[in-house]
């Protein structure tokens, strides 16, 4: 690139306001300091600011506390009716939510910052029977056997929970809580009724929790499903973990968030009612029971500047 070349100032030299100000006229910078007219090199420490990206951060305890999958749990069953699903909020052994509380310091979400939250949670599902063979169960398929047979019935085994994040954004008295931007509350009705659940794509904050895995007979695999007849698998306790995060578009007060459960939900596709989504519906003719331990509710608060 060009060099800019003047000679040095000599010994007895006059001056002026004129030449003073005109000193640097052969530097030219039309527009704003960039990648395309700045080297990197150019910057160090003291020309950043020293604010830090995280504004805020806090813990909290969800559910029971305790290393161990011993009592105290907390357990909840499946949703049985369409007119009212199941709606349980994340809580100890004596009912107590166990939410993150910020209304003694609200967090304000100036445009463009940023809140993340995490959570973590050990859980258990768990029932009796086979409740995925019912006559009416979704995700059960009767396919022909070869010989001229008697039907098989067959399960895909895509039964699950959910578990989603809301936040309250209204006031300090945490009376107000409602599903994150994203989020669903799986309450929309499908097939003029027959159905309730919530699109696929409005689950930016949920986390699915397998409810079984049922394996068929004789290890026999059918078509890539299992016979509803097949034994089911004991999970045990394992871990479920989620993470959402959302940029203010506006300035937003955070009061509180907290971890809800519902279910018990099935994969499905819209085919007779426009948009054509993929869904999660609730299987009122499958049954189960979510048992949880412990966890956390983790969240910050990230500058957007």
């Amino acid at each position: 690139m060009s060099r800019i070349e003047r000679p040095r100032v000599e010994p007895g030299q006059t001056t002026s306001a004129t030449d003073l100000n005109n000193t640097y006229d052969d530097y030219s910078q039309t527009g704003a300091l960039d990648q395309l007219n700045t080297r990197d090199a150019a910057f160090d420490l003291v020309h950043l600011t020293n604010a830090p990206i995280l504004i805020k951060s806090q813990v909290s305890q969800l559910g029971n506390t305790g290393m161990l999958h011993t009592a105290p749990t907390t357990s909840f069953a499946h949703t049985t009716s369409l007119g009212s699903p199941v709606k349980h909020i994340v809580q100890d052994s004596g009912g107590t939510q166990t939410i993150m509380n910020l209304s003694s310091s609200p967090w304000t979400l100036a445009v463009g910052d940023v809140l993340r939250v995490f959570w973590d949670l050990s859980v258990y599902p768990d029932t009796t029977g086979t409740p995925w063979n019912g006559a009416s169960a979704k995700g059960r398929y009767a396919v022909p056997t070869t010989g001229g047979g008697a039907n098989t019935n067959i399960t895909d085994g895509l039964h699950c929970w959910a578990a989603y994040l809301e936040w309250d954004i209204t006031s300090g008295s945490l009376s107000n809580f409602a599903p994150v931007p994203g989020q669903g509350t799986f309450e929309q009705v499908y097939d003029s009724g027959a159905n309730k659940g919530d699109q696929v794509k409005n689950t930016t904050a949920t986390t699915l929790i397998s409810a079984w895995s049922v394996f068929g007979v004789g290890g026999v695999v059918n078509n890539g499903k299992v016979s509803s007849q097949g034994s089911r698998q004991e999970q045990g306790w394992f871990g479920t973990h989620g993470m959402y995060a959302h940029q203010a578009a506006s300035g937003t007060t955070v009061y509180g968030l907290r971890l809800v459960f519902t279910g018990m939900l099935h994969p499905a596709h819209a085919s007779a009612q426009s948009p054509y989504e993929n869904l999660l519906l609730y299987d009122i003719n499958a049954s189960g029971t979510l048992t949880y331990k412990g966890g956390r509710l983790t969240a910050v608060q990230m500058r957007g500047d």
